[in-house]
C-alpha cells in the first residue's frame, strides 16, 4: 500500500495475541514536546519516574552523584546526571550508561555532540537545539540519529543507517506535502514553500555541521565528512516517514501517607459523609453501624487503565506514559492499513527497549504484516487526507471501502468480517452491527451472527442478544462459542426447587450514591463460604489451574461457576430465593424472574503469586455483584474501587455490592494474604426479544 520498501510478511502462522516478531529498537527518542512530561535515560531510553526526576533536578550538580531506586518493572534502579553542567537535563540509568553516552578514557562520548554543557561547542549545540524548535524537530532528532551510530552500544553504524534510510524523497518535499495536508495550492504557494523548507534544511545542517567539526576526535570527523547536504535530507524525509509512535505505559497510584484511625458513622450519616481521602467501607455483620477506615493503597499498582484518572486520598491517579519515536531493522517495511492485522507495542529490558509487534487477529503464513499509519477512530475522508500529504499513500483497505461507499460489493466476506471485529474492538456496536447483517445478507455464517450477538450486547439488547445465540445454535449444533454460549445459558437457568433452604432476601441500603447498593446481613454463612472455596481451589487442581485468559480485555484469575458441579445448583439455589428478589426491591419495574445470569465465576486475588488487583474498567451487563467468599483478617487492602465516587467498598464474609456495570470500577490491590469473591454480570431479560429475534 505505497510502501517503497518490500513488506515485512510472517513466516509462519500466528494466533491473536501472540508475537509476530520481537526486536531491539535500533534508534528511538522522545519528541522534545514531550520529554519534560515523562524522561527516560538518555543512553538506553529506560523511563525514569517523574518523582524521583524532579527530585534529582533539585539537587546540586556532581559529576558522580547517583540516587538509588528501586522498581519492579523495568524502570531504571540507580540515576546518574550529565557529568557536564548543571543546565542539561540528561540522565543515566547506571554508570555504564553516563561512561557511554558521556565518554572515557578509551571512547569519545557521542552524548558530547549534543550537549549544551560541552566546554567546547556547547554553545553552538544549544543554538542549534532553540533552530530546531523555530523550524523542525527533524534535524534534531536526525542529530541525535547520527550521533548515536558511534555509541559502542549501537547496534547500528553509520553505512547501515545510510542504506536503510533511503527514500528517494528529499526532506524539503516530504515536509511541504505533510505542511499543505492535502489541501490545493497555487504552484507559486508550493515552490515558495519549497524554497523556504529547503533553506532552513540547508541552514540545520550548516549549522550542526560547524558545530561537530571543532571537535578534532577521528571518529567525528569522520560523521562530518560522511553526512552530505543530501545525505543529511535523505535521513530527515527518512525519519519523516518511517518513524512510528509508540507508548510505554506505567500507571501508579500516588497516594498521601495517613494515619490509620477506625471510626464508625451511622447509616444515616454515611449517606452525607464526606472525606477528603478515600473512603474504604467495611461491611460488618450487624445492621446499625459500619466500621469507616482510612486505607493506604500500594503505590506500585497501576490501578487505572489508557487516560482514565481515579481520586485516591485526595490524590489524582493517572497513567504515566512515554512517548516514543522509535525505528527498527524491520519496521519500516510495515505496511499500512486502516483495518491492521498488527500493532506495535514496547517492552524495558535491562538493555533498554524491545519492539513487540502483536498481532490483533489470526495472521495467515505469509501475509503481510500490516500496522495503521493514522488513528483509525477518525473519519474515512481524515483518514485518506493524512495519509496522502504526510505518506504520498492511498489506502484501499476493506476498512475504507466500506466507509468510503465504494467497490464494498467486490470486498471479499473474510475481509469484511476482520473490518466488523474492529468495530467491536472500538465499542462501534452499532457500525459492527449494520456491517454483520450486510454480511448476513451474503451469506450465512457462524462466526458472523455469534458476533452480532456480540454487537447487541454493546447496545445494551442483552435478551435479543442470547436469543440470537440461542436461535443460532439449532442452525450450528457444532459451533464452539455457540455451544458454550447455550450451555452457560441454560447452566444458569431459573429453575426453583422444590424444597428451598429457607434464605430471605436482604434487603439492600443504598450508600454509596445511585447504582451501588450493600446487603445489610450475609446471604451465605462463612461455612458455606468456606466449602465454596475449598470446592473452587479442587476444581481448579482437577482442571490444571485456574483460568487466566476468559477475559481478553481485561483478564482475571478465575473459574465460571457453571464448570464448578459442587457449587452450581446452590448457587442457581442463592440466586432465585436471595439475590433476584433482593434487586428486584430496588430496580423500578423488575420481577424477580427477569433476572437473567450473563456470567458469574469465582475470582482468586493472591498477594504473593498471580493477580492481586484488577485495573478501572466497566462490566458486561447490566448488573454486577461482587460476593466476599472471606473475610477481612485473611488479607489486607482489597474491596471494589468506584472510580466516580471515590470510594472502596469491602464487603465482609457473606456479603454483597451490587451496582450497575456501567460504573468505572477497579478491584483495589491485596497487600497480603489471599482475597476470594463472586463476580457476577446480570441482564434483565425482555419477553418480547426473544419473538422479535
Amino acid at each position: 500500500m505505497g510502501n517503497f520498501r518490500d513488506p515485512e510478511c510472517v513466516d509462519h502462522p500466528v494466533v491473536k495475541g501472540d508475537a509476530v516478531f520481537l526486536e531491539s529498537v535500533t534508534f528511538a527518542t522522545q519528541p522534545v514536546s514531550s520529554s519534560h512530561v515523562s524522561t527516560v535515560c538518555t543512553n538506553c531510553l529506560r523511563p525514569i519516574t517523574g518523582g524521583l526526576r524532579q527530585k534529582m533536578l533539585r539537587q546540586p550538580c556532581s559529576t558522580s552523584e547517583s540516587d538509588s531506586y528501586s522498581s519492579k518493572d523495568g524502570l531504571s534502579a540507580v540515576l546518574f546526571r550529565c557529568p557536564f553542567g548543571s543546565r542539561c537535563t540528561a540522565m543515566f540509568c547506571s554508570e555504564q550508561c553516563c561512561k557511554v553516552a558521556s565518554g572515557s578514557t578509551h571512547k569519545f562520548g557521542w552524548h558530547r555532540l549534543l550537549c549544551i554543557d560541552e566546554g567546547l561547542i556547547g554553545g553552538v549545540v544549544s543554538e542549534f537545539e532553540n533552530y530546531c524548535m523555530h523550524t523542525s524537530e527533524t534535524f534534531l532528532l536526525v542529530a541525535k540519529l547520527i550521533a548515536r551510530t558511534i555509541s559502542i552500544s549501537s547496534s547500528s553504524d553509520l553505512k547501515q543507517i545510510l542504506s536503510e534510510h533511503v527514500t528517494g524523497v528529499p526532506w524539503h518535499i516530504a515536509a511541504a506535502r505533510s505542511k499543505l495536508q492535502s489541501n490545493c495550492a497555487r504552484y507559486e504557494t508550493f515552490s515558495r514553500m519549497l524554497t523556504v523548507l529547503k533553506d532552513e534544511l540547508f541552514q540545520a545542517w550548516e549549522l550542526l555541521m560547524l558545530c561537530w567539526s571543532q571537535i578534532q576526535e577521528s571518529t567525528v570527523q569522520e560523521l562530518v565528512k560522511a553526512i552530505t547536504l543530501d545525505k543529511f535530507s535523505e535521513l530527515a524525509a527518512s525519519l519523516e516517514l518511517t518513524l512510528k509512535p509508540a507508548t510505554w505505559e506505567r500507571s501508579k497510584c500516588v497516594v498521601d501517607v495517613v494515619p490509620d484511625i477506625p471510626f464508625t458513622v451511622s447509616l444515616d450519616d454515611m449517606r452525607t459523609a464526606c472525606d477528603n481521602h478515600t473512603r474504604v467501607f467495611n461491611m460488618p455483620n450487624t445492621c446499625t453501624e459500619l466500621d469507616l477506615v482510612e486505607h493506604r493503597l500500594d503505590p506500585k499498582v497501576n490501578l487505572c487503565a489508557h487516560s482514565l484518572a481515579c481520586v485516591v486520598q485526595g490524590r489524582i491517579m493517572t497513567t504515566k506514559a512515554w512517548n516514543f519515536l522509535i525505528t527498527g531493522h524491520r519496521l519500516p517495511r510495515l505496511m499500512h492499513s486502516c483495518c491492521p492485522n498488527a500493532q506495535i507495542e514496547l517492552e524495558t529490558s535491562t538493555c533498554g527497549l524491545l519492539t513487540k509487534v502483536i498481532a490483533l487477529h489470526n495472521v495467515s503464513s505469509h501475509e503481510p504484516i500490516t500496522v495503521s499509519y493514522v488513528d483509525t477512530s477518525m473519519s474515512v475522508e481524515r483518514r485518506q487526507q493524512k495519509l496522502i500529504s504526510q505518506f504520498g499513500i492511498v489506502c484501499s483497505c476493506a476498512k475504507c471501502c466500506w466507509e468510503s461507499k465504494k467497490w464494498y460489493s467486490c470486498l471479499k466476506a473474510d475481509d469484511m468480517y476482520k473490518v466488523a471485529l474492529q468495530y467491536l474492538e472500538e465499542d462501534r456496536y452499532y457500525d459492527a452491527e449494520i456491517l454483520l447483517r450486510f454480511l448476513l445478507c451474503r451469506k450465512y455464517s457462524a462466526d458472523v451472527l455469534h458476533s452480532l450477538g456480540q454487537a447487541f450486547l454493546g447496545q445494551d439488547k442483552w435478551g435479543k442478544a442470547h436469543a440470537l445465540w440461542r436461535g443460532s445454535q439449532r442452525l450450528y449444533p457444532f459451533h464452539s462459542a455457540l455451544k458454550n454460549q447455550i450451555e452457560k445459558d441454560d447452566a444458569y437457568r431459573s429453575s426453583l426447587p422444590d424444597s428451598t433452604v429457607g434464605l430471605e432476601h436482604p434487603a439492600l441500603l443504598e450508600f454509596v450514591a445511585a447504582s451501588v447498593w450493600l446487603t445489610e446481613k450475609p446471604i451465605l454463612s462463612k461455612a458455606q463460604c468456606a466449602q465454596w472455596i475449598r470446592t473452587a481451589e479442587w476444581a481448579a487442581h482437577a482442571q490444571g489451574g485456574w483460568n487466566t485468559s476468559r477475559h481478553y480485555a481485561v483478564p482475571t484469575t478465575d473459574l465460571p461457576i457453571h464448570s464448578i458441579p459442587g457449587i452450581l445448583d446452590d448457587w442457581n439455589q442463592l440466586m432465585d430465593l436471595a439475590i433476584a428478589p433482593a434487586l428486584a426491591t430496588v430496580i423500578s419495574n423488575a420481577k424477580p424472574q427477569d433476572f437473567r445470569v450473563h456470567d458469574a465465576f469465582i475470582v482468586k486475588y493472591d498477594s504473593n503469586d498471580g493477580q492481586y488487583y484488577l485495573p478501572v474498567h466497566r462490566d458486561q451487563g447490566q448488573l454486577s455483584l461482587t460476593i466476599a467468599l472471606n473475610d477481612h483478617d485473611e488479607y489486607t487492602g482489597g474491596g471494589t474501587l468506584f472510580h466516580s465516587h471515590d470510594v472502596i467498598v469491602r464487603p465482609s464474609v457473606g456479603n454483597f455490592v451490587a451496582f450497575k456495570s456501567a460504573l468505572l470500577h477497579a478491584g483495589a490491590p491485596i497487600l497480603n494474604g489471599k482475597r476470594y469473591i463472586i463476580a457476577v454480570f446480570l441482564y434483565l431479560e425482555d419477553p418480547t426479544s426473544t419473538d422479535q429475534t
